[in-house]
């Protein structure tokens, strides 16, 4: 037999001659009669190549129809996390254009304390400290080494910004599928008490099992994608924040430069800390499904329709939880964890360099 043949396994009789539709679900070609009856089912081969497109796009999540989108508190959720996050990229980009002008508008008092030997290896109005093998004060060089200096901080700021960003954006996704997903399980079950006819229930009850699982899968690839990048990022965030607290702290620099730091130092902290908390809202919003369907009216379901709830509620028994691999879980005690560890690396500094340095 040809592999491309569509072969149907029959699920009701033979496929009649009144069939409507074809649909195509979880790799699953299903045909239905007029009434949306499943008649057969056929299972798909997997296509490789559309794997990214529908783990980007999230085409395994079923459309729900505009007037069964919930219009409730995910959206309120949503605009206040939203606002946090712009709220972290404003406070970013204004810190690095602060770090950039700062130290050329306090030039002069840099001036008078560094031998004119040490300015050419070291400039002033630059917004870190080098040690540059060769004269730097022409002030072509000098615009150079500013230009890539401040490149290169802005690049690395920018890529620990966007991170958390990025995740915290698909995280908002979820929660609001979540939400929604709640909504529509709530109105399925609401309207079981007008709805005579059970194979339209149970129509409804398969779709939200299947629109459950799809959110599940969704989160499920999203957080594996991010799981071995957070690994780096939490040993960089906790080597900066030793670095940056052993700036302000230990070493003899300027006011102005122990206040730069004291900012960035801040801004690092704003940004695990809002991925931390990502990571509890996703876990603790998972975890409230099983309480929606719990304070449900799933008790005026039919017997026989209320598996389909024993699968839901065994699907949220394990919590959806952003992972770094290897380390542990993003949660609010990750971020304690993570400041002790920090903590662990400024004593390190200290041992290294001698309490005099």
């Amino acid at each position: 037999m040809d592999s491309d043949q569509e072969t149907f396994v029959h699920v009701t009789g033979s496929v009649s001659s009144d069939c409507a539709d074809l649909r195509e679900c979880n790799n699953v070609k299903t045909m239905t009669d007029k009434n949306g009856n499943a008649l057969a089912c056929k299972k798909l081969p997997e296509k490789r190549s559309s794997k990214f497109r529908s783990w980007y796009l999230f085409s395994k999540i079923k459309e729900v129809p505009k007037n069964d989108i919930k219009s409730g508190d995910h959206h309120s959720s949503k605009q206040e996390w939203s606002s946090e996050y712009l709220g972290l990229l404003l406070y970013g980009t204004t810190g690095i254009t602060f770090n950039a002008l700062w130290p050329i508008i306090t030039k002069e008092s840099c001036l008078s304390t560094r031998s004119e030997s040490y300015q050419k290896h070291d400039p002033c109005g630059l917004p870190t400290h080098h040690w540059i093998p060769f004269n730097s004060n022409r002030i072509s060089v000098y615009l150079l080494i500013y230009t890539v200096d401040n490149f290169a901080i802005v690049t690395g700021i920018m890529g620990f910004v966007f991170l958390p960003m990025t995740i915290g954006g698909f995280i908002l996704h979820i929660m609001s599928q979540l939400d929604n997903f709640k909504y529509v399980f709530a109105n399925v079950v609401n309207k079981c008490e007008d709805q005579k006819d059970e194979k339209i229930i149970e129509a409804g009850l398969r779709q939200c099992v299947l629109y459950h699982q799809s959110i599940l899968w969704y989160a499920t690839r999203v957080f594996d994608t991010f799981s071995h990048m957070l690994i780096v990022y939490i040993l960089m965030a906790s080597f900066t924040m030793a670095a940056l607290t052993y700036q302000i702290i230990i070493l003899n620099d300027k006011l102005e430069d122990k206040i730069r730091f004291f900012i960035l130092l801040l801004g690092w902290i704003a940004m695990f800390f809002m991925i931390c908390l990502s990571g509890q809202e996703i876990t603790d919003k998972s975890r409230s499904v099983s309480e929606a369907i719990y304070n449900s009216n799933w008790y005026n379901l039919p017997v026989r329709l209320r598996k389909y709830v024993l699968i839901i509620m065994l699907r949220t028994i394990k919590p959806l939880r952003l992972k770094a691999e290897w380390v542990g879980i993003f949660t609010l005690p990750l971020s304690v964890n993570v400041f002790k560890t920090a903590y662990s690396f400024f004593t390190l500094l200290l041992t290294m360099t001698g309490p005099d340095e």
